[in-house]
């Protein structure tokens, strides 16, 4: 496995739930727990109610109400994942997803649209995807190793330049329309060269349409959930891109073979079906 940091040599371990997750220089989070659309870290069961990300009655990025049998509407079943030995849960409902959210197995990937590792990476979680089906969902949080928009980042890296508005590119197109975030998360990774935002913008205008991802743009929501997945990986030690997040352990580093990743997630979570 190799490190997406290029400013640093990381060295990862895996470690056991009954001791730390994942051991940095700087020291992990403890006990975060994310309730749904929370962009601050709260207690474990717990909302938080500062800078509460909001979804406007008219986003179409919001998630769809399910009907009862009276007409009226109720939220749809939470659907709650922990990770990281019990750092991190969050509602894969409310977060950009890969798969769906009924999935049996779900984890947690962190990475950097501009991170060539994190592009390797995406070719061994393809594949795995490709295997495990409707059985395997992912929770797709960017992270941009940008100073920009990342206080954990202290080096400015030009290949990394323009991380940030990438992130919220992805997020932003999430929202308008959830069906086409795949699409568009893949397309960001499968280039022999990294997209520039330029690139991405035009991409998503022609997803989602231009006036839409305008718009989602123009509002503080998609640099809200960035601002928030930065806040989770500072709670999981910071540091290299990509990071895995398991039920019991992390892995920090480029899995590059589809194999391996799923005898990773056999162990973690189940076999393929």
């Amino acid at each position: 496995m190799r490190s997406g940091m290029p400013w640093s040599r990381t060295q990862y371990r895996l470690v056991s739930a009954a001791s730390m997750v994942l051991v940095f220089a700087l020291s992990s989070g403890t006990g975060t727990a994310v309730e749904p659309n929370s962009p601050s870290g709260g207690q474990k069961g717990t909302a938080t109610q500062s800078a509460k990300i909001r979804r406007d009655k008219d986003s179409a990025g919001k998630t769809p109400a399910a009907k009862t049998s009276n007409g009226g509407k109720k939220s749809p079943v939470r659907r709650l994942v922990t990770v990281s030995g019990n750092q991190i849960t969050l509602d894969v409902r409310q977060w950009p997803l890969l798969g769906k959210p009924e999935a049996r197995y779900i984890f947690v990937e962190m990475f950097d649209y501009t991170c060539p590792y994190c592009r390797a990476t995406h070719q061994a979680l393809r594949g795995a995807m490709e295997r495990y089906g409707d059985d395997l969902a992912i929770v797709a949080l960017p992270v941009p190793l940008d100073g920009a928009c990342n206080r954990a980042v202290t080096s400015a890296i030009p290949q990394h330049a323009e991380a940030c508005e990438i992130a919220k590119l992805a997020v932003a197109v999430w929202r308008v329309d959830r069906k086409r975030f795949t699409q568009f998360h893949s397309w960001l990774f499968e280039s022999a060269q990294r997209r520039t935002a330029d690139e991405a913008r035009r991409y998503a205008a022609e997803l989602v349409g231009e006036n839409a991802i305008a718009q989602e743009l123009s509002r503080p929501y998609a640099g809200m959930y960035i601002a928030r997945h930065v806040e989770l990986y500072e709670s999981v030690g910071s540091g290299s891109l990509p990071k895995l997040l398991f039920p019991r352990t992390t892995t920090v580093g480029a899995v590059e073979s589809t194999s391996t990743l799923i005898d990773m997630i056999q162990r973690e979570l189940g076999p393929p079906p």
